[in-house]
């Protein structure tokens, strides 16, 4: 009798013990959707109780993931990205989607129940199609991270500059592991004043500093709508580079030099003159500058590139030249995620007729990335859903995991 009261006793301190780790389970849980919850908000400052320093800051693991998710739920209604997303919602929508059974388990009553049961589940949550939808689209809005060339910190002899010079260069989508902190304007909370970039000098620096410890860099920006960012913890002249390498959302760059270049052309000069007066130019060459860019916009022509703090080349083009240049820039930041944007046909951003998309090429595409998707929902929920209601199945031999599929052109019954 003393025996099974000390295993009743035993059982039951197990039982308490389970349930206060179930306590700490729920509460981590309730923890981690509060964070979700604000990463899905529509608030850009929703859940961010610092909009000025709280974003990317080394204190707070959580807040770049917000900052990002944030700025790609604020980006679905770019002039530029809205076109794409809602197109490739539409060509995902148009496909079939079906939970499949082995052919050869079509007579076994127990599959077919178990079958019909994950239908039936579909069913009471949307259906497989809505969920397969949303959950593409929101791959689509999250994961293609159209909007930030990595930033990559070298020494700028590396270019053959002299002085004690930071750049950047790369045309790479950033790690978010090498973003220390994010430096915001105190009196425009949106306005990114730098980015202090962590970085190994065993990777770069090898050959200039003696030690393997890490560096803190800061990367100051000033952005202008010409196209045209500066950049660089800078000593001296500045080093100039076109936008592609700016920290700020690269749509909201091509929609401010496509409004500024339909715009006016001079504007975009006077932007010139405005960058050109805050370098480190004697008044000789900023004369020079000065005169070679009213030459250039008086003779119509609308994109400078300079570099070291001096005008290196001026290129006079017209509007088609201009959209050319930058669809051939965006082929290449797409094709990086394996998107190619001359197969969608969007050039002139939101100019061009979506009818005009080439169909075949992103019907393709949006296969591809719904086989992604389906191929990861089978790998991880299906399997332990089915081997939670019906793993006596797969282990008996009647029937292995039931598999989402989808077809281009609709299943016949």
């Amino acid at each position: 009798m003393q025996n099974i009261e000390n295993k009743q006793s035993q059982i039951e301190k197990i039982i308490e013990e389970y349930d206060n780790k179930l306590k700490d389970k729920n509460r981590e849980i309730e923890k981690l959707n509060d964070e979700l919850n604000r990463i899905s908000t529509s608030s850009y400052n929703s859940g961010i109780p610092n909009v000025i320093s709280n974003r990317g800051d080394e204190s707070d693991d959580f807040s770049f993931p917000h900052k990002w998710a944030l700025t790609c739920k604020r980006m679905e209604s770019s002039i530029y990205l809205e076109p794409i997303l809602q197109f490739y919602r539409g060509v995902i929508n148009s496909f079939d989607y079906f939970v499949e059974k082995p052919k050869e388990c079509e007579d076994n009553e127990r599959v077919n129940n178990a079958y019909n049961f994950f239908v039936n589940q579909f069913e009471r949550s949307g259906g497989l199609k809505n969920l397969i939808v949303n959950v593409t689209y929101n791959a689509l809005v999250y994961g293609f991270c159209f909007f930030t060339p990595k930033l990559e910190v070298v020494y700028a002899k590396a270019y053959g500059f002299k002085g004690r010079l930071d750049g950047l260069r790369g045309f790479k989508y950033y790690d978010p592991s090498s973003i220390y902190r994010f430096n915001f304007d105190e009196n425009d909370s949106d306005e990114i004043k730098s980015i202090s970039i962590i970085k190994s000098r065993k990777e770069i620096f090898n050959s200039l500093y003696s030690d393997d410890g890490a560096s803190i860099i800061n990367i100051d920006f000033d952005l202008a709508l010409a196209g045209y960012a500066s950049y660089g913890s800078i000593e001296g002249d500045i080093i100039g580079k076109p936008f592609l390498y700016s920290a700020y959302s690269l749509w909201q760059i091509l929609e401010s030099m496509d409004n500024s270049f339909n715009r006016n052309l001079k504007n975009i000069g006077e932007h010139s003159f405005n960058f050109i007066a805050n370098t480190e130019l004697n008044d000789s060459k900023r004369k020079e500058a000065e005169r070679e860019i009213r030459n250039f916009v008086n003779n119509g022509g609308g994109i400078f590139i300079s570099k070291y703090g001096k005008i290196e080349k001026i290129e006079s083009i017209d509007a088609n030249e201009w959209y050319n240049f930058r669809d051939s820039m965006l082929s290449a930041l797409f094709k990086n995620k394996g998107v190619d944007i001359k197969a969608l046909g969007l050039n002139k951003g939101a100019t061009k007729s979506l009818a005009e998309l080439t169909q075949d090429n992103a019907i393709l595409m949006a296969s591809d990335i719904v086989s992604g998707i389906i191929n990861y929902i089978n790998n991880s929920f299906i399997k332990r859903y089915f081997d939670l209601n019906f793993k006596s199945l797969r282990l008996s031999g009647e029937c292995d995991y039931f598999r989402v599929s989808h077809s281009v052109i609709e299943k016949s019954e």
